[in-house]
């Protein structure tokens, strides 16, 4: 069946059919499939060169249409790579793919293998390795080779024999700094062999560093030898790529993680920095970490601060080829973003100072004294500025190992390590951290005699929250809370033990960063007030009884804490309560094994 002539549509859609019919037959290594049409192909201009084998027509009338992939053109004809659809569609054999690029071609006859061709046509899609008596595919397309009075057509995949190493243009289209040079071994002779998309001088090697132009783009097979020997030492398959920051993949990574490529690999090499390393401060959005002998983490490179725009980070991954030779494969641009969940793995640091920080706010530091190294990455949010006279940064900085923050909230990155010069177990892990006003979160009236907890819990058993406010001394009268310090599960516990205004006791709760430090993250006030069921006791003072003394357990270790008004009862050693007017007062009592381990309030 003949396909008709497409008409030319300049909008719209346009739906291209061909239908193929033909015999199957077998001629040497080509499975034949026939087909005919009629109409001209005008996809490729020039036609093939060398002519085709079979029909003298210029060129192939007309190519399978299916959904599936093909190699680029290459002489005139479409070629599937995993299949026969896509080839030219033509009344002569469809040719399956001899040989893989940078692969052997083996002919069919076993009298011509391991022989010498006299002819190969077109010269750069096949070379004769002598040393070691084969054919190397070295360009996709039809290849055409005579023995003597011996014609054969092959078809070469463009699908690699192995797996290619990359060489970036050394300069971008717009003559910016381009992808790395690969330094050879010195030991290793290299030949190249050249072809369409590699032409000849597209790649050199200057002073000992091979690189490549943008005259070159595509796949090509590089020989090496040894330089003193002149062994053969193997093939490598090397395709050239466009350095343009465009052509970079857009990855997103997190602040605070490692940069990581989409590939992964088993002979990684070193990272190849292009933007985001070693600009001023103003364009520098990663930073590596520096621990020579480190086999982990020395040099490994994490984003500090958020990018504003795509192609603020660019690196080249590489890893280890033949001969040792280090190649990049992989060429990445970053943008660096606060993780999504950064409120869960975030830890909070109040402002700790105000007034340029000069005065002290009730909120407590963060004592990193287990952590040997301790580094502050700032960031356009919380910036590193100095004022005359402080010695230190305005915004974030430590005294000691206490951290304090003052004028400037925001998001920041602290990174841990261990003592300098530990080869093994250096990074101990990056922390992020949101700088907060030292204002209240919740304000809540507290029930006296019952434990204070607060809005939200993080870890089991709960941290000790920090008391600011309550347990100094006003006068008249003791403090607003007691704070349970015996060793034992409620050592910390903290209760209100007389009436107090929202603004009299301040609580920080806190929680474990990484490396189990403990930070704030809840600033509580509350207010403390009499219960309005508390349990009824009917005096038993004389000479107006009214009702029994009561006798205690001596083992409850009870404690006048709180009676209002004040003398309302009163207490013989711990065993033997009286009341002497109608009042209210707080009983503790402390038990437990050892002794006090136990608290709790009447």
């Amino acid at each position: 069946m003949k396909s008709k002539r497409p008409q030319l549509i300049r909008s719209g859609w346009v739906l291209l059919c061909c239908i193929l019919l033909g015999a199957v037959d077998v001629v040497a290594q080509q499975t034949v499939v026939l087909g005919s049409s009629s109409y001209d192909n005008r996809l490729f201009v020039p036609a093939p060169n060398p002519a085709l084998i079979g029909p003298t027509n210029a060129q192939a009338e007309s190519i399978a249409i299916f959904m599936g992939r093909v190699n680029k053109p290459s002489g005139g004809t479409i070629s599937q790579v995993r299949m026969g659809f896509g080839q030219a569609v033509e009344t002569r054999p469809f040719l399956k793919p001899k040989a893989d690029l940078g692969g052997a071609l083996i002919p069919d006859e076993p009298q011509l293998v391991s022989v010498a061709p006299d002819n190969i046509e077109p010269s750069t899609s096949a070379y004769w390795l002598a040393s070691q008596s084969k054919l190397i595919a070295t360009a996709p397309g039809l290849v055409t080779i005579t023995w003597g009075g011996v014609t054969r057509q092959y078809l070469i995949s463009a699908l690699p024999a192995q797996t290619p190493m990359a060489l970036y243009w050394s300069q971008t289209s717009s003559g910016g700094v381009g992808g790395p040079s690969v330094d050879v071994n010195a030991s290793i002779g290299i030949q190249f062999l050249w072809n369409n998309a590699v032409p000849s001088g597209s790649l050199q090697i200057v002073q000992g560093k091979l690189s490549a132009s943008k005259a070159a783009l595509g796949t090509i097979v590089l020989l090496y030898t040894n330089k003193q020997s002149g062994a053969f030492v193997g093939t490598e398959l090397v395709e050239v790529r466009s350095s343009d920051l465009e052509q970079s993949q857009n990855l997103i990574t997190d602040v605070g993680t490692f940069l990581a490529p989409s590939l992964s690999v088993t002979n990684q090499g070193p990272v190849v920095y292009r933007k985001g390393l070693n600009e001023d401060a103003a364009n520098r959005y990663i930073k590596t970490l520096s621990r020579p002998g480190d086999p982990v983490f020395d040099g490994k490179p994490f984003a500090f601060r958020p990018t504003t725009a795509q192609g603020q980070i660019n690196v080249f991954w590489t890893r280890t080829g033949l001969a040792g030779m280090l190649w990049p494969y992989e060429m990445d641009s970053y943008t660096a973003q606060w993780p999504q969940d950064f409120a869960q793995k975030s830890m909070r640091l109040y402002l700790t100072e105000e007034q340029n920080g000069t005065v002290a706010t009730t909120s407590p530091t963060v004592d990193l004294s287990p952590i040997p190294s301790v580094t502050i990455h700032y960031n356009d949010e919380i910036p590193d500025i100095t004022i005359q006279g402080q010695g230190h940064s305005a915004n974030v900085w430590m005294v000691g190992k206490l951290l304090h923050a003052a004028n400037a909230t925001g998001r920041i990155l602290l990174h841990y390590e261990n003592v300098s010069g530990l080869k093994t177990d250096g990074f101990l892990g990056f922390q992020l951290v949101e700088v907060v006003p030292n204002v209240p979160d919740s304000i809540t009236t507290a029930t006296i005699g019952s434990a204070l907890v607060p809005d939200a819990s993080f870890d089991d058993p709960l941290l000790p929250g920090k008391v600011t406010k309550g347990t100094q001394t006003p006068v008249p009268g003791p403090s607003y809370v007691y704070v349970h310090d015996v060793e034992g599960p409620m050592k910390g516990w903290i209760y209100p033990v007389r009436p107090a205004a929202t603004k009299e006791i301040e609580v920080f709760w806190m929680r474990k960063g990484v490396q189990d430090i403990p930070w704030p993250y809840e600033m509580h006030r509350y207010g403390a007030a009499w219960p309005t069921d508390p349990q009824i006791f009917v005096r038993g003072h004389t000479p107006d009884a009214l009702g029994a003394l009561v006798d205690l357990p001596a083992r409850l270790n009870a404690e006048l804490k709180y009676q209002e008004p004040a003398n309302t009862a009163t207490l013989a050693g711990t065993t033997r309560l009286d009341a002497s007017r109608e009042g209210l007062i707080l009983m503790k009592y402390s038990t437990g094994n050892p002794a006090g381990t136990t608290v709790g309030f009447k």
